[in-house]
């Protein structure tokens, strides 16, 4: 409410100074066009500030942070009239690719035999891991790293002897 009356009374000093002429007048108007934006700017920082400081999840952080710079995200859907039209080019792309696929291997695309698929192996029993085998799967594992990443791979990995008991004992759980 403050921003709203701040624009009232800018206003009000706007008409004041068109209807006189004066420079006095004027000069208020100005004044108040400054207080008006700095009531603005105030306002949208301490906004933004709130929400990044809530900001429970990366994604909702990065969000934020691509909105305050201006940076948006296009649609990443194609142009369509309705989602069913929409869903039913989709469906249809995605048909042509499996038959393609089908006729690249030489397999008849109309077939549902499932004996065309490779063999499943069945997995009865697992083997635990230990601290060793977790520390060889982080150092032998590519160091790169994505803006939702909450630990960068690469302090994973320099950190990797005191971080290896723990995920060892994380993965055993399951």
């Amino acid at each position: 409410m403050l921003i709203v009356n701040a624009i009232r009374v800018r206003r009000q000093h706007e008409r004041r100074w068109l209807k006189s002429g004066l420079t006095v007048h004027k000069e208020i108007f100005l004044h108040h066009c400054q207080h008006v934006r700095h009531s603005i700017a105030s306002a949208r920082k301490d906004y933004f500030a709130k929400k990044i400081t809530n900001a429970s999840y990366p994604r909702d952080l990065f969000k934020t942070v691509d909105h305050i710079s201006g940076r948006s995200t296009p649609a990443i859907l194609p142009d369509h009239l309705c989602k069913e039209e929409l869903a039913e080019r989709f469906s249809s792309h995605i048909a042509k690719k499996i038959t393609d696929l089908c006729e690249l291997l030489n397999v008849d695309s109309k077939s549902t035999d499932v004996n065309i698929l490779p063999s499943i192996t069945i997995m009865n029993s697992f083997s635990l891991f230990a601290d060793v085998d977790i520390s060889n799967i982080i150092t032998s594992s590519p160091t790169k790293s994505c803006k939702l990443d909450i630990l960068p791979t690469e302090l994973v990995k320099n950190c990797v002897s005191e971080l290896a008991k723990i995920i060892t004992s994380i993965v055993s759980l399951f």
